[in-house]
């Protein structure tokens, strides 16, 4: 059995977490993939910003270093197939990390989602990450766009 960790940005509650790895669950499975939803920011973290509370900072650090760990110790995944980025709003030299093990990766990009940098209100945003994912992408075995 093939294990396939999804590093998505969201998890279920997400319109693009369902259309782009939830649906497809049963026919990984049929084909002998064992799919594990890896979501960075969780059902909880979006409900509270759908209901108007914000973002907590020190949640947000909390869950980037989680998900640092959990790649770090992933020896029980074959394929890491990653929704965007990794780490969203860090700069790109913290994505190689899902390198470290030597597995093979799929980035799946919805949307032109390269523009949320380069074209961002903030121009420090656009000088260090207008590029980001151009330099990600170079990781990838596979990319859906």
């Amino acid at each position: 059995m093939v294990r396939i960790a999804q590093l998505t940005k969201y998890g279920s509650l997400a319109a693009s977490t369902r259309q782009r790895f939830c649906q497809y669950g049963s026919y990984l499975a049929e084909a002998g993939c064992d799919a594990e939803p890896w979501p960075l920011l969780n059902d909880e973290y979006l409900s509270s910003l759908y209901s108007g509370k914000g973002r907590d900072k020190r949640h947000i650090l909390s869950i980037y270093v989680d998900r640092a760990r959990r790649i770090l110790s992933s020896k029980n995944i074959d394929l890491l197939w990653v929704h965007c980025e990794v780490f969203p709003y860090l700069p790109s030299i913290f994505e190689p990390l899902v390198q470290f093990q030597k597995k093979p990766i799929i980035f799946d990009y919805d949307d032109a989602i390269f523009h949320n940098y380069d074209l961002h209100r903030n121009p420090m945003v656009r000088t260090l990450l207008g590029k980001k994912l151009t330099g990600v992408l170079s990781a990838a075995e596979v990319a859906f766009c």
